[in-house]
């Protein structure tokens, strides 16, 4: 079964690139280091539910693909998915 940081990874990154921006882009428009962005997009480092709603609000997604994604956050934080 697929954990759920790399599924929240793959979906940081669809968000991102269905929005047609570039990484670094993205990234700076957050205030954050491109490498951040990508480590989320990665799952090298767990994105939780605050980097969540702040890329979803910088690439307008929809509240209820944002709720979902950060409810899977939440409940891998609960299981020790992200580490």
């Amino acid at each position: 079964m697929e954990h759920r940081r790399q599924w929240i990874a793959r979906t940081l990154h669809g968000w991102r690139t269905e929005a047609g921006l570039e990484l670094e882009v993205a990234a700076g428009r957050l205030g954050w280091p491109g490498a951040k962005l990508r480590q989320y997009e990665t799952a090298a480092v767990a994105a939780g539910p605050f980097e969540i709603i702040a890329l979803a609000a910088v690439l307008e997604v929809g509240d209820d693909e944002r709720d979902r994604t950060i409810h899977l956050a939440y409940a891998a934080e609960q299981d020790g998915d992200l580490g």
